[in-house]
């Protein structure tokens, strides 16, 4: 029965499925659909694909890296960084501050004897 139509159909269905969960880019171990940086005096995000803060950011690392500097029979054209600004959300909404009245002492009055 394992070489039947049937059963390969089936098989080949199943192997499909895990393809796709595995290849999912929105899974637990791929990108998320918005991308944002934690707003409110958090700390730094985990960005993880490269192609978020830039879109040529492996020119960027090569040119940082060193490659192709010495290269004198094609020297490498000057580099221009195509940055993306990725903004940031807040996790929260911060309530108002309340200020008082700003001390000012009375000039006709004696000070408090201790």
């Amino acid at each position: 029965m394992k070489n039947a139509p049937g059963n390969y159909c089936l098989e080949q269905r199943q192997n499909a499925h895990v393809r796709d969960a595995i290849l999912y880019p929105h899974g637990a171990g791929g990108v998320p659909c918005m991308q944002r940086l934690p707003g409110n005096g958090f700390g730094g995000a985990r960005i993880q694909p490269y192609q978020v803060l830039s879109d040529n950011s492996t020119d960027i690392e090569s040119f940082l890296r060193g490659i192709n500097s010495n290269n004198m029979v094609d020297p490498a054209p000057p580099l221009v960084p195509e940055l993306n600004c990725v903004q940031s959300i807040n996790m929260f909404v911060r309530p108002q501050v309340i200020m008082p009245e700003p001390n000012t002492p009375l000039l006709y009055q004696r000070p408090f004897p201790f």
